[in-house]
Formats: structure tokens, C-alpha cells, sequence
């Protein structure tokens, strides 16, 4: 019976750490011993003829396998490498490639191992990058053979590391959630150029992932970073009062603190790649997350450290309110809804420049008409506590453009109007705007993420 995949085991590289073939009855011969990982992973870059002895291994179901320590790795290559005889030369050059790619990876685990003492992922970028890198170079490195091999996805990622996006293009590609960009990495890329380039180059392209790894060590993460913390679906404020949340709230809160010392990168909370890739578009090039680097999270951890400070307002829990908003922000940077209430736990400490700051880096990340309306609204509030009147009424009265169906802001407009007559302003009369199919219902509170 055919098999899925077949494995090659390997164990760490130390002194005196080797591989040894151990044959089928159809590959009678012994194979000199060989370092592993790093070493060996350069022995593949300088010698792909060596590759090609490993290749062969796969192609006729061999393991290999180091005695040097207890901890055994696993490489284990995908069964459509070996869709042609091992005698064919295009079958034996694209194994050689696939192997090297998870001999990368293995290298840069361990190499990550070496470099951090917290969070070490099974996979992250500089994994990705190393492997797919290795993988390209392999490739690259038969093609000055007589019979030179060809396979659509391994030539254009030549092309793509030849125009320079192999970065980008790992990114794109194979992003997720666990992943840690360095400053350096941050620095580096130019999503916005890779992708006029790959509209004009790449068309409908596919990226697999033939060869993978097991890395056997407990220093290895494979879970998400916060997905201990409790689901946050269930801790909403407006499907459970923040009299009985609160308590369970600060407790998973502080639980992430501890948990979030191990991360080489500030956390930034992210559901998916779609949402990890408009990230680092719009806020990569930004403070902290520039100088300190992202490691991004899962989606759970922003939404249950912002209602955790959302409740800290309802309950006039003001400090506490501000240290967790603060962290809720840096979670979640694209999300306008934390700023708000660090905006709104500001105004009750009658700090209203600062929570005019907040509101004006808040405003321009803010794509949601309901959104847009809150935060209009809380700017007209403060512009009225501020004494501005003229300015508090143009505020409200451009809050009510988002969200028509309002009942806060005309209340406010009747208050202030009154205000202004007092004081002996011009009135305006105001009309309302009109309203739009699109805007039929009340924004509601379960609109905040």
C-alpha cells in the first residue's frame, strides 16, 4: 500500500553526532556517516550531490537515522515527490530539493533554539524563509546539469528570489498566527512592491509544501501563543455583565502577562493571514512594533484583555482600566474600539487632551461607520467640556452623518444649542441627514470587534 508520506529521523547536531543509512533488501550498500542539521544543511548547499543520497533514500523508503542522542526529528516528505522511478533523474533532483527544504528547517529550529530563551515555535517566518531559501538554492544548484529537471513551482520561486521578494513572498504565502517578525524583518519588507510585481509575474500560483518536520524537544512550542486564555465569545460585556465578568477577566489578563514574557516580539493579536498581512501593511512601520518586533497572537488574547478594561470603565475601576486598554491597543492595532474607552476612562479622570490624542490616533485606523459615529460622538463631549461649543456641535452633528439613527447625539445637540443660546452663540437650525438604505438599524454594542 502506498504510503502518504515517508519519514527521515534525525537527531541533534553535537560532536561526534552522525547519520546512518540502514538499507532495504533493494539498497544493499552502506553510506558513509554524515553530520546532521546545520552542518549537514550546508553540506547540501555546497554539495547537492550529497542531497541526491538522501533523496534516493526517500525515493526507495529509507529512514535515517542518527544515534548520537534519544531526541529523534523528523523530515517527512509528501508521497508526490515519489510519483516517478527513483531512477529518473527529475524525480531524484526534485526530492534532493524537498529534502533540503526540511533540513532547513530543522537547522533553523535549532538555530532559533540557540538565540531565544522564550517562545520557539514548530514553524515561523525565519523557519519559512530558511527552508524555502534552501529549497530554492538546491534547485537553483541542478540546474547546470546535462538533463537539466524542471517543475513549475520550484522555477518561479527562483524568479521570485531573483527579483528580490522571497521575503515578501513567504509572507504572503505562508504567514500565520505564532509567527515573530525581528525589527530587522519589519524593516526589510515591501509588501505594497511585491504585490505590483506578483500581479504582473505570478498570476494564479500555487504554493505547496511537500517536505515537513517534527522537532522532538519540550523547548518547541506547537500551541498558539493565548490559547490558554478562556474563549472570549462568552465574555462579551454585552452578552455578560461586568459585575460578574470582571473578576474572571483580570485573572486571564494577568495570566497573559506572565505568558507574554516569553515572546521575542510585542503580541499583536491576529485571527488569520488575511488579518496578520493588513497589519503589517498599515502599523509594521510604527512604533513599539518597530523597534521591539511582532510576534502575533491569537485573536482571543486582544478581545479578552479589551473587554477586561472595558470593564474596568463600567465599574469605575479608572487605573486599572488604562493598563489594560494600553495593552488592548498594542493587541489590537487596527482596532479603534480600545482607544475609544482608554478615551473614555481619560474623560473621567477629566484628562481631556489626552483623551483628544487618543481619539485622533483612533479616528484614522477606524473603517466602521458605527465606530466612526462613537468616536465623534465622544469628541463632541469633550470638545463641549473643553468649552468649545462651535466645535462640539460640529462633532456630534458629523457623528450623526455615520450613525443617522443615533438618540445620544440630537440629545446632545439639544443640551448644547441650549448652551450656546445661553451664553449668547448663533444657533444654527439643524437638519438631519438623510437617510440612507444602508443605515436602517441602530448600531449595536456588538459591533465593537
Amino acid at each position: 500500500m502506498p504510503r502518504d508520506s515517508i519519514e527521515l529521523l534525525a537527531r541533534p547536531s553535537h560532536p561526534g553526532s552522525a547519520i546512518e543509512t540502514k538499507s532495504s533488501a533493494r539498497w544493499p550498500d552502506y553510506r558513509p556517516p554524515m553530520a546532521i542539521t546545520r552542518r549537514l544543511l550546508e553540506a547540501l548547499l555546497m554539495y547537492p550531490a550529497i542531497t541526491s543520497i538522501l533523496a534516493a533514500a526517500v525515493l526507495t523508503q529509507m529512514s535515517l537515522v542518527c544515534h548520537a542522542a534519544e531526541a529523534e526529528h523528523r523530515i517527512r516528505i509528501d508521497s508526490s515527490v515519489m510519483e516517478i522511478s527513483s531512477a529518473d533523474s527529475q524525480a531524484t533532483a526534485r526530492a534532493t530539493a524537498w529534502v533540503a527544504f526540511g533540513a532547513a528547517k530543522l537547522a533553523a529550529i535549532e538555530k532559533l533554539l540557540e538565540e531565544r530563551k522564550g517562545y520557539v515555535p514548530i514553524n515561523d517566518y525565519v523557519v519559512e524563509l530558511d527552508a524555502r531559501t534552501a529549497l530554492a538554492e538546491i534547485w537553483r544548484a541542478q540546474q547546470d546539469a546535462a538533463e537539466r529537471p524542471r517543475d513549475e513551482y520550484l522555477d518561479r520561486l527562483i524568479e521570485i528570489q531573483d527579483a528580490g521578494f522571497l521575503e515578501e513572498y513567504v509572507l504572503a504565502a505562508f504567514a500565520k498566527p505564532g509567527w515573530t517578525l525581528s525589527p530587522a524583518h519589519l524593516a526589510a519588507i515591501d509588501m505594497d512592491a511585491f504585490q505590483t510585481w506578483a500581479s504582473e509575474r505570478l498570476g494564479d500560483f500555487e504554493s505547496p509544501t511537500l517536505a515537513d518536520v517534527e522537532f522532538d524537544s519540550e523547548e518547541v512550542s506547537t500551541e498558539l501563543p493565548g490559547l490558554s486564555l478562556p474563549d472570549s465569545a462568552g465574555l462579551a460585556p454585552f452578552q455578560v455583565a461586568c459585575t460578574d465578568s470582571f473578576g474572571t477577566l483580570r485573572e486571564a489578563a494577568a495570566g497573559w502577562d506572565l505568558e507574554s514574557q516569553r515572546l521575542p516580539g510585542v503580541a499583536v493579536s491576529a485571527e488569520d493571514r488575511l488579518e496578520l498581512l493588513e497589519i503589517l501593511g498599515r502599523v509594521g512601520n510604527r512604533e513599539p512594533y518597530r523597534s521591539r518586533g511582532i510576534t502575533f497572537v491569537a485573536r482571543r488574547v486582544g478581545e479578552v484583555i479589551f473587554f477586561a478594561g472595558f470593564c474596568g470603565v463600567d465599574l469605575h475601576q479608572y487605573d486599572a482600566a488604562r493598563s489594560l486598554l494600553e495593552k488592548s491597543i498594542e493587541l489590537l492595532p487596527l482596532e479603534p474600539a480600545p482607544r475609544l474607552e482608554m478615551a473614555q476612562a481619560l474623560i473621567a479622570q477629566r484628562q481631556l487632551d489626552e483623551a483628544d490624542a487618543v481619539l485622533d490616533g483612533a479616528l484614522p485606523i477606524a473603517t466602521d461607520r458605527c465606530a466612526l459615529g462613537r468616536l465623534w460622538r465622544a469628541r463632541g463631549f469633550i470638545r463641549f467640556e473643553q468649552g468649545r461649543l462651535e466645535d462640539s456641535r460640529s462633532a456630534y452633528k458629523l457623528s450623526l452623518e455615520f450613525d443617522p439613527l443615533s438618540r445620544i447625539a440630537p440629545a446632545e445637540l439639544e443640551l448644547l444649542d441650549a448652551e450656546i443660546a445661553r451664553r449668547g452663540g448663533n444657533l444654527e437650525a439643524y437638519t438631519p441627514p438623510p437617510k440612507s438604505p444602508l443605515t436602517t438599524t441602530e448600531c449595536e454594542p456588538a459591533a465593537w470587534l
